[in-house]
């Protein structure tokens, strides 16, 4: 990537969560939106845990600047997008990858009011975190630090945060099973990190009287046939993956037309992983990637059909989907000297992707 283009990308992504934050019917805010900003706006009182409370308590810290929680939680939001390019371009981490892989319906979280920029940002330092162990690139006690600190903040973010530490556990078992060895740094990591997490889950039995949230008000009726539930799902990790398709607010058979255009293009993104495996597996950093979200994509998957709650929609699986696109780019990268095609196919996204936004009426 040409620095030009490197420097272009990230002012444009910035440009489009702004348009979205403005223009969108909405302005980035949902049912979800209005629990995260009760809970911030009552802080330090403790009144539900339907969501952990480190996003909400960041929103409070923000809006000791004299705004509103909402201008908090847009002015949060591109703190996180602008760490998250920060660390990529200073230190050097895989830059023109992340930078593309955002442009990727990636940078459309950042408008809204979610947890999921503070998820990411902080998932993104895990993955560094983890690829400077793999290179010997940081020392041991600091690893351990870093490593199970990040761990216990994304379980604080979202609960789901606890598939990363599964996945994690099960990292160090294929290289146990391979090498016959126990890695005993990151089994220090695994315990400290799982401590932490139970010290969590004690403080919400203790304050709420439940472990992860009281979720039987967003719970729905098992009134879909199972066939049902897994073609619909089917459909809606399709859209997930999709690069282009964000929302739409047109004719039947449009609506139609983008179920197949993002079906065909889930195919292609399995197709592209199983062709490139054997490229993972000879690199260790891809192969704990690619085990993060396998991991995180089957765990996410059977909690989904348990509380119905959401589809497997792009929030979601949003870490599964970031390392998907980021293996993929990256392999495209090495083996193709051309990359102005991909260029122009990254900023056709972004140009849908906002325009499909502020569409909706």
């Amino acid at each position: 990537m040409d620095k030009k283009t490197q420097i272009f990308l990230p002012f444009a992504y910035v440009g489009a969560i702004i348009i979205c934050i403005f223009f969108s019917y909405n302005k980035g805010v949902t049912p979800d939106t209005g629990n995260y900003f009760k809970m911030a706006e009552n802080f330090p009182k403790l009144i539900e845990n339907i969501f952990p409370m480190f996003y909400p308590i960041n929103l409070s810290l923000f809006s000791l600047l004299g705004i509103s929680t909402f201008a908090a939680s847009k002015i949060f939001a591109l703190t996180c997008f602008l760490v998250i390019l920060s660390l990529s371009v200073l230190k050097r981490f895989y830059t023109k990858e992340i930078i593309l892989v955002l442009g990727l319906k990636i940078s459309s979280i950042f408008y809204f009011s979610w947890s999921e920029p503070l998820f990411l940002m902080l998932f993104i330092l895990y993955l560094y975190t983890v690829y400077l162990y793999i290179n010997k690139a940081i020392l041991e006690n600091k690893f351990l630090i870093y490593s199970s600190l990040l761990i216990f903040l994304l379980f604080s973010t979202r609960y789901s945060g606890l598939f990363v530490l599964i996945s994690f556990i099960i990292y160090q078992l294929l290289i146990y099973y391979k090498n016959k060895k126990l890695d005993y740094i990151l089994l220090k990591s695994t315990f400290i990190s799982t401590l932490l997490i139970v010290l969590y889950l004690v403080f919400n039995f203790i304050n709420f009287n439940n472990l992860l949230g009281n979720r039987k008000n967003f719970e729905l009726q098992a009134t879909e046939s199972i066939f049902s539930q897994i073609k619909s799902n089917i459909i809606t990790l399709s859209h997930a993956v999709n690069p282009i398709y964000t929302e739409l607010d047109y004719s039947e058979n449009i609506i139609r037309f983008s179920i197949i255009f993002s079906l065909l293009f889930l195919t292609f993104i399995f197709y592209r992983l199983v062709k490139i495996k054997s490229w993972i597996f000879k690199n260790k950093f891809f192969t704990f990637l690619f085990i993060n979200a396998i991991v995180y994509f089957i765990f996410v998957t059977i909690s989904n059909f348990q509380t119905k709650i959401d589809g497997l929609n792009f929030r979601l699986l949003l870490p599964s989907i970031f390392i998907f696109y980021f293996l993929i780019i990256t392999n495209y990268l090495e083996s193709n000297k051309n990359t102005y095609n991909i260029y122009l196919f990254i900023f056709s996204s972004l140009v849908i992707n906002t325009a499909s936004v502020i569409s909706i009426k």
